[in-house]
C-alpha cells in the first residue's frame, strides 16, 4: 500500500485571507493546481478554518492538510488531526451491524419489537427490521433537531439502559414517511446490536477499530484532545461577531443514545485506508467483508443502502454520505467506476464552507478519476 502525504506549510493567521485583497480569484481554481495551493484556496474563498483530504486511488493513498485546528492559533492541521464526523458515523454503526450479520449474531430481517423485548409499540412499527432501521425505511421520527430532544425525559442509568428507553420511548411515536431520514432509526439498531452481543455499542465501536487498526474518539474532537480540530460558528449574539472555535466550556454536544447515529471523530489518515476497503469491495474484492456485503451497503436499493446514499451520475453509480453536528462537516465520496474514493473533513459547516466543500469534490474527481 502507497501512501503519498503532502502537508503545507504557511504563516499563521488570524482570521482569514479574503477579509483582504488578496483572496484568489475563483477563475484560477482548476484540477491542475498543486493541490496545497488548491486546498488553501477552497480555505480563504469559502473561510473554512482547516482542512483534511484524502483521495483513494488503487493501492495509493493521497493525502493533504491546510489551515488550523482553531482559529487565531498556530497549529496547523495534521494529517493526525481528528474531526467530527457527523452523520458518518452511519456508515461505521452499518459496518458494525454487518460484521455481526456475518458472525451469524442477527440477522438485517430481525424485528425490531422482537429483538427489544417490547410490547407496548404503535403497529406501525410492529413488523420493521434491523435493514429497515439502517435503510431508513421504519418511518422513525428524525430526531435531526434540538427541539425534539429537549422534550426528552431525563433517563439515569447506563447507555445501555438509556438506549432501550430512547428506543421504546419512540416506538410509541406517530410514524412519519417511509424513507425519511432518521438519526432516532440508527440509535435504535445499535441498540439491537447490543442485545445481540450482552455489550455496550461504546464497545463494538472499540472492537470494530481495533480489528481496523485505526484511532478514534467519541464525541467532538477537541474534547478527547486539545490539538484536533475545535468545531467552529457564526456568532450573532456575541460582542465578537464572526465565525468562532466552539469554546471547550460550552455545553453542546450530542447525547450518547446518539452515538450510531453521529459521534465518531477521526482523522484523515484512518478514515482514508477505511475507505480503501470499500472502493475494494465495490470493485469485486473481498477483504474484512466480502464484496456481496459491500455492494448491499451501498447500493442495495436506491437512493439510501445501508449507512450511505447512493445516485446514479450518467452511466455510473456513485455513493457517498455527508455528516455535520453543526461545527464541523464531514463527506466521504465513491466512484467505482473511475475507481477514485475521497473524503473531505473541515472544521466549520457554515453555508459557504459546505459550498467549498462541493467546489474540492468536484476538482478532485476531475483530477484524480480515471
Amino acid at each position: 500500500m502507497k501512501y503519498i502525504t503532502w502537508i503545507s506549510t504557511g504563516v499563521v493567521i488570524t482570521g482569514f485571507a479574503l477579509l483582504c485583497n488578496q483572496a484568489p480569484k475563483e477563475t484560477l481554481l482548476t484540477p491542475s493546481l498543486p493541490l496545497a495551493e488548491l486546498l488553501d484556496s477552497i480555505g480563504q474563498i469559502h473561510q473554512i478554518p482547516g482542512m483534511a483530504v484524502v483521495v483513494v486511488k488503487d493501492d495509493t493513498l493521497i493525502y493533504e492538510t491546510e489551515g488550523y485546528i482553531k482559529l487565531g492559533k498556530e497549529d496547523k492541521v495534521q494529517v493526525s488531526t481528528k474531526f467530527h464526523l457527523g452523520s458518518n458515523t452511519k456508515a461505521f454503526t452499518s459496518w458494525i451491524a454487518m460484521k455481526l450479520v456475518q458472525a451469524g449474531k442477527i440477522s438485517l430481517q430481525t424485528r425490531v419489537v422482537d429483538q427489544l423485548g417490547i410490547n407496548s409499540y404503535r403497529k406501525e412499527y410492529a413488523e420493521i427490521t434491523l435493514q429497515d432501521l439502517l435503510s431508513h425505511q421504519a418511518r422513525i421520527r428524525p430526531y435531526t433537531s434540538g427541539k425534539e430532544f429537549d422534550k426528552l425525559p431525563d433517563k439515569e442509568g447506563s447507555s445501555q439502559e438509556r438506549r432501550q428507553y430512547f428506543a421504546e420511548l419512540v416506538l410509541q411515536g406517530k410514524p412519519v414517511k417511509k424513507g425519511t431520514y432518521s438519526n432516532a432509526g440508527f440509535a435504535i439498531a445499535s441498540r439491537m446490536l447490543e442485545i445481540a452481543t450482552d455489550s455496550s455499542f461504546e464497545f463494538l465501536v472499540a472492537q470494530a477499530m481495533e480489528e481496523l487498526q485505526v484511532d478514534y474518539c467519541i464525541g467532538f474532537p477537541n474534547k478527547c484532545d486539545t490539538l484536533n480540530a475545535w468545531g467552529h460558528w457564526r456568532e450573532t449574539r456575541s460582542p465578537r461577531r464572526g465565525l468562532q472555535a466552539v469554546p471547550l466550556s460550552h455545553s453542546y454536544e450530542l447525547l450518547d443514545v446518539m452515538l450510531a447515529a453521529g459521534d465518531l471523530s477521526m482523522n484523515i489518515t484512518d478514515h482514508g485506508k477505511w475507505l480503501q476497503l470499500h472502493l475494494q469491495g465495490l470493485q469485486g474484492a473481498d477483504n474484512l467483508l466480502p464484496t456481496g456485503i459491500y455492494q448491499k451497503m451501498h447500493y442495495f436499493q436506491d437512493g439510501y443502502g445501508l449507512g450511505w446514499r447512493n445516485e446514479k451520475q450518467g452511466e455510473s453509480r456513485v455513493s457517498f454520505h455527508n455528516g455535520s453536528a453543526g461545527t464541523y462537516y464531514c463527506q466521504a465520496y465513491f466512484s467505482p467506476d473511475k475507481n477514485i474514493a475521497l473524503a473531505i473533513f473541515i472544521n466549520s459547516a457554515q453555508k459557504e464552507a459546505v459550498q467549498g466543500v462541493y467546489k474540492l469534490r468536484r476538482l478532485l474527481i476531475n483530477r484524480f478519476g480515471s
